[in-house]
């Protein structure tokens, strides 16, 4: 039974990698990290990080995850010396992993580190692989050990993690590396009897102060790794689930403003729109009236009035001329009406009273 666990989580890591759910909630996580404040976000990234004990052939270095302007990043707290003799080199490496429990956040128990091999210690690759063989990664990588190392099967440990995925070519694109087990063993007992609890043992080492991230390889076999989860489950998922739940309201409270502000410019428009009615009701009231009352002076106006006509004929004859009529009268032509004059009398020269008529402003 205790085999078949770390088998169904490796299956279950197989399928929610096919599905894309990693790459899914790295990109939402990216979406969100933005809503999050600092200090929040720095808590929780610090909560799921580890210390790390890096080993190299002259000294083993702690590096532990820290705050500092906003930002979480590996500081150095101490270098224990491998050099000298073993008595000063365990009291040096107990003092460090007792000051790291010291300031462990008020929780007691063993400090839980991760050990970083030196580059000699490792020997890594990438490894082009069909797509095929994803759900059984480990066992293929594990039958092809004597081709990828120069060692025996059973002198390594390795681990791998899919990089890169080429869905037209149907290959996956795999990170791979191993160690010897004589190597991972001395390093962990080495921790293990300063007093710390190795969680993992990477070959990734974190360098010149940089974020810390998710390691994904570990050499320690799946059997012995510590069960992180168990006592530590409510420290990232509390405040996993204070941070889904801010990044919920910080989503839903701004669609909950706009909402108001709609509704209230819906309003606004209404009354707006009713305004506007109400004004192009009373101009086209006005312009009614308006053309009733200049209709009646259009009337009046159309022509001149017969006493203007009168007088103006007066000024027009000259004096060998006398008039027996003088008509005014209206007539109706086509869709506009006339007004005519006609005029009879006598006159010493007639046909001079044509020139005189067509020179006046009045007549046509």
């Amino acid at each position: 039974m205790p085999r078949s666990s770390p088998d169904l989580k490796h299956r279950a890591r197989a399928v929610s990698r096919r599905l894309g759910l990693p790459s899914f909630w790295r990109w939402w996580a990216d979406q969100l990290a933005p809503l999050i404040p600092h200090q929040l976000r720095n808590t929780v990234a610090r909560m799921r990080s580890r210390p790390v004990l890096a080993f190299d052939a002259q000294e083993a270095v702690l590096l532990v995850p820290k705050v500092a302007n906003n930002r979480l990043k590996y500081k150095e707290t101490a270098r224990i010396p491998l050099t000298s003799d073993a008595d000063a080199t365990d009291t040096a490496g107990r003092a460090a992993i007792d000051a790291l429990a010291t300031g462990n956040g008020g929780r007691t128990g063993r400090p839980r580190v991760v050990v970083a091999l030196a580059p000699e210690q490792v020997l890594r690759k990438t490894i082009d692989l069909p797509a095929a063989v994803e759900e059984n990664l480990v066992q293929v990588l594990t039958y092809d050990l004597d081709r990828d190392t120069p060692l025996k099967p059973e002198e390594v440990y390795f681990d791998a993690s899919i990089v890169g995925r080429y869905p037209v070519n149907k290959e996956l694109r795999v990170d791979w590396a191993a160690a010897r087990k004589t190597v991972v063993g001395e390093l962990r007992r080495r921790a293990e009897g300063w007093g710390a609890t190795v969680v993992a043992v990477t070959p990734d080492r974190p360098e010149g102060g940089a974020q810390p991230v998710r390691m994904p390889l570990n050499l320690l076999p799946l059997a012995e790794r510590p069960n992180t989860g168990a006592g530590r489950g409510w420290e990232i998922w509390v405040p996993l689930g204070l941070i889904a739940v801010a990044a919920l309201i910080a989503t839903a409270l701004p669609l909950w403003q706009k909402r108001g502000y709609a509704i209230a410019l819906q309003q606004q428009a209404m009354q707006q729109r009713a305004q506007a009615d109400a004004s192009n009701a009373l101009r086209e009231q006005l312009d009614r009236l308006t053309g009733d009352y200049n209709f009646a002076l259009s009337k009046k106006y159309a022509f001149p009035s017969a006493l203007q006509s009168v007088e103006d004929v007066t000024k027009l004859l000259p004096d060998d001329t006398w008039l027996t009529q003088l008509e005014v009268k209206n007539t109706a032509k086509g869709k506009e009406p006339k007004r005519e004059i006609v005029v009879r009398g006598e006159s010493a020269n007639a046909g001079r009273l044509i020139s005189l008529f067509e020179d006046s402003k009045l007549f046509s």
